[in-house]
């Protein structure tokens, strides 16, 4: 039977420790990477979405904002008092 030491055991868990962080480091890029082209992908949907929503709105649009452009022809009437 082997018996470990405790000194032995404790760098063991340092390696372990050590070994996990390395991985960790390999793994961080990409995840960054991926998290990148998710928010990217979500973007473009709203985006979409949003032009979708604006041919909606376009559709309901006011009739009258054509007139607009001749509000300084009209006057508002002014009572004398």
């Amino acid at each position: 039977m082997t018996t470990i030491i405790p000194c032995a055991k404790k760098e063991m868990q340092a390696e372990i420790q050590q070994r996990t962080i390395e991985e960790m480091h390999t793994q961080i890029p990409q995840l960054t990477q991926a998290m990148q082209g998710m928010i990217f992908q979500r973007n473009d949907a709203l985006a979409e979405e949003h032009d979708e929503e604006q041919s909606d709105h376009d559709d309901d649009a006011n009739p009258f904002d054509v007139l607009r452009g001749n509000q300084n022809v009209a006057q508002p009437v002014q009572l004398n008092e």
